[in-house]
């Protein structure tokens, strides 16, 4: 697994091995995270990465958020719980050499605690396909003050999002059994939805 394009492009990642007990890890596909920052970075939205804070939940190898960072965002904050994939992420965060502008918390992403980092720009969601969390990290996410007042989050499922009202604008592009769901989402429109 490779860093796809810029200050990193090429980089190649340490990956889960093939045996990891019940803790299963789905590292985003290349073509995948590709066609993801091309939509972020060329996409109806306009540049979604350059300068931005990101926040990325159910961080497991770091690649989004390192691809992010190699791609000009200002910084990241991985979020993980799992020890082992704490453990893959923080050698992919020292071997690109992005510790100055990453950090990494330890945290269930359904139940963050208090943010004290300053508010996010751009939201990794890349839950554990068919567990349903994404509407729990997004309330915990808003809750803990993680989330800027109007933010890009970036939803990957294993089914189409059931999240047409948090949207102020979004687009979906389907890869096989895998749905991204990019859209620009104002928080007193997400907190409408989630309390419905």
């Amino acid at each position: 697994m490779r860093i796809s394009a810029g200050t990193l492009k090429g980089l190649k990642l340490h990956t889960p091995g093939q045996h990891q007990g019940n803790n299963p890890l789905r590292p985003t596909s290349s073509r995948i995270r590709e066609s993801m920052f091309d939509i972020l970075t060329h996409g109806s939205l306009g540049n979604c990465i350059t300068h931005r804070r990101v926040l990325d939940l159910f961080a497991g190898t770091g690649a989004l958020g390192i691809e992010a960072l190699s791609r000009g965002a200002a910084s990241v904050t991985f979020v993980e719980k799992n020890r082992s994939n704490l453990d893959l992420l923080t050698r992919n965060v020292s071997k690109a050499n992005v510790r100055n502008n990453s950090s990494i918390v330890q945290a269930d992403a359904t139940r963050l605690p208090p943010n004290k980092r300053g508010v996010h720009d751009l939201i990794f969601l890349d839950p554990p396909y068919g567990l349903d969390l994404h509407e729990a990290s997004i309330r915990s996410a808003l809750k803990g003050g993680w989330m800027a007042p109007e933010c890009v989050l970036v939803l990957e499922t294993g089914k189409p999002a059931s999240t047409s009202s948090f949207w102020l604008e979004h687009i979906v592009r389907k890869y096989g059994t895998t749905y991204i769901t990019i859209g620009r989402v104002k928080n007193p429109v997400l907190v409408e939805s989630l309390n419905q």
